[in-house]
């Protein structure tokens, strides 16, 4: 009975280290659900397709194929990572056992890349900004990749310990995923990092951080065409140009994005939910939340820990 006790202690103290800390209490900036693990046997095959958001993929543990959507193969030996972009898709075979992938699902923030452009040089700081890396319509984006670093190793080993403890939360991930970028210049070449990053980046100057500083929103596309002082045609086509999505889908994700987070972070009640979001009731937000999110407000809060909404 006493090492129960003294068990249940040990994981309570763990458990208030990330609950009370200020720097784990702040909404993910980020990162939308938690990184995922598998581990792959020969043969074994995963799809990586993503909408509205970008993936990181790190690769652990032995040769592997890697396909694109125009099924251009290419093998890899040693640890990978590499970057699916809005609207981009990814293919990967082990042709080892043991292959061991960890993903995350996240929105482009500047708490990320700071609003600098990939191919800004040092000789440009302090410049009037040219953001080169803005492209047509007709040039894709493309999946990006490099080999992992000793240092981007040992990060993602804290990353799959930290995912063996269920009381860890997105936040703590999301400093994590803050921590890779930094890693990022620090453990290679600013030519390198600037590459891999090329399709990260906006295509359009400015024009995510724009959207994203504007929250959640009930706004019209004409309403947020005289915000962002563009025509309902302008606005459309960039949206589709950033993000894969079109204003519609791309606010509705958003709205669940925030639903979700209000939600797990329990500082408002259900009716201030109802109230902040439109709904005509609590029966009706409970309704999206089965539609959406596959489980109710209160299944949400008594977990704590169901994986945050994806749009598909």
């Amino acid at each position: 009975m006493g090492k129960e006790l003294l068990l249940g202690e040990e994981k309570a103290n763990k458990s208030e280290i990330f609950f009370t800390h200020s720097a784990f209490k702040q909404c993910p900036t980020s990162l939308f659900r938690l990184p995922e693990v598998a581990t792959l046997k020969q043969g074994d095959r995963r799809i990586y397709r993503s909408e509205g958001y970008f993936i990181l993929l790190w690769v652990m543990g032995g040769e592997h194929i890697i396909g694109d959507e125009k099924q251009t193969l290419q093998t890899n030996s040693g640890n990978h990572i590499y970057l699916v972009p809005m609207g981009g898709f990814l293919s990967l075979e082990s042709t080892t056992s043991g292959l061991t992938c960890l993903s995350m699902r996240f929105h482009p923030s500047t708490h990320l890349c700071l609003g600098e452009c990939p191919d800004q040089t040092s000789q440009d700081r302090g410049k009037k900004r040219k953001h080169s890396c803005r492209k047509k319509l007709n040039q894709p984006c493309v999946m990006r990749s490099m080999p992992m670093s000793s240092g981007v190793e040992l990060w993602g080993k804290t990353v799959g310990l930290y995912l063996k403890f269920p009381h860890i939360d997105v936040n703590v991930f999301d400093i994590k995923l803050q921590e890779f970028f930094l890693l990022l210049r620090l453990d290679y070449t600013r030519q390198m990092a600037e590459e891999f990053l090329r399709f990260y980046h906006c295509k359009n100057t400015g024009f995510r951080t724009k959207v994203f500083h504007l929250g959640y929103s009930n706004a019209t596309i004409d309403e947020l065409g005289q915000h962002f002082k563009l025509s309902p045609t302008t606005l459309k086509r960039m949206f589709v140009e950033e993000f894969g999505l079109s204003p519609q889908k791309w606010m509705m994700q958003q709205k669940c994005r925030y639903i979700y987070n209000d939600i797990l972070q329990q500082e408002l009640t259900l009716q201030d939910i109802v109230k902040r979001y439109g709904f005509s009731s609590i029966s009706y937000l409970c309704q999206f939340c089965r539609k959406n999110f596959g489980y109710t407000p209160q299944q949400i809060r008594k977990s704590n820990r169901l994986p945050a909404y994806e749009q598909h």
